[in-house]
């Protein structure tokens, strides 16, 4: 019963933020796992997600089973799974590092200009998939002048 239960609260958790990504940031596809949903971004927006995601892998040295990109019109979410750092300071850093590394990808690219917003999610999974749960969320919004800044929430 309770495994049954957690599950329904992950799946209505996952409903629910994929609900106010979509109607945040427009509709997301998912850049390593599902195919590009071409009309709902550019293809050279979609051509440029595994540049970015290979930049997060960089500097990170995480394997790319271990993080997902997901772009839409405004927002890049990244997606890193059972992250060994055991801090939100830590992990802050670290994020820190990812919105440095994808920023230097997507500024330079046209494509990217409507983007807004990273959102850098930490999560927990147990084997196959089992009981995954956010461990921490981190968030940058681009300033006037164009780069990203930490929010402190």
């Amino acid at each position: 019963m309770h495994h049954t239960h957690t599950r329904k609260k992950l799946n209505i958790a996952k409903a629910v933020f994929v609900a106010l990504s979509v109607a945040i940031s427009a509709p997301l596809c998912q850049a390593q796992v599902a195919p590009i949903l071409r009309t709902q971004i550019t293809n050279e927006m979609a051509a440029s997600l595994p540049q970015v995601t290979a930049e997060v892998l960089k500097v990170t040295g995480y394997q790319s089973g271990s993080v997902h990109l997901l772009g839409g019109a405004y927002q890049l979410v990244v997606t890193i799974f059972n992250s060994k750092l055991a801090s939100h300071p830590e992990r802050g850093a670290e994020a820190v590092e990812i919105a440095l590394a994808m920023s230097k990808v997507i500024t330079s690219k046209q494509q990217f200009r409507l983007i807004q917003a990273f959102h850098i999610d930490y999560v927990s999974q147990g084997v196959d998939d089992a009981d995954p749960h956010l461990v921490d969320a981190i968030d940058f919004r681009k300033d006037p002048k164009g780069n990203f800044v930490f929010v402190k929430s």
